[in-house]
């Protein structure tokens, strides 16, 4: 039996695992909700990975541009493809149309009304009632 750490081992087959698309999810996540650009031992820290893990993940995401490295190269934010993709998103049909029956149908569970809300900044913006 080995004593070394689990996580730092190379899968035991090629083929990418759901764990890999996982972590990349929570990456994208955590700084799509950072106020600022964040650094490599901040995204491990949070996400309960190793420094190492966490660097190779982001140096992926670079060179898939879905991160980019700030200004003064240490941290990093959101890169141009996920830009491109929330582009392509809002021509997409509206979140009202493809969320209507959903939410009509948790209110009337609810007997509440619930709101369909985009982020804008710090705040949120309602989009549509039900």
């Amino acid at each position: 039996m080995s004593d070394r750490d689990l996580r730092r081992q190379a899968p035991s087959s090629a083929a990418p695992t759901i764990e890999v698309v996982a972590t990349t999810s929570a990456i994208i996540d955590f700084l799509a909700e950072s106020a600022s650009p964040v650094g490599v031992q901040q995204v491990a820290t949070i996400l309960g990975l190793t420094k190492s893990r966490a660097s190779r993940h982001l140096a992926n995401l670079e060179r898939l541009g879905i991160v980019d490295r700030s200004s003064g190269g240490r941290k990093f934010q959101l890169g141009w493809r996920v830009i491109r993709w929330g582009h392509l998103a809002a021509g997409l049909p509206s979140l009202p149309d493809t969320l209507g029956e959903p939410l009509a149908a948790l209110r009337d569970q609810l007997g509440l009304t619930v709101l369909l809300c985009t982020a804008a900044g710090g705040d949120a913006v309602v989009r549509e009632c039900f």
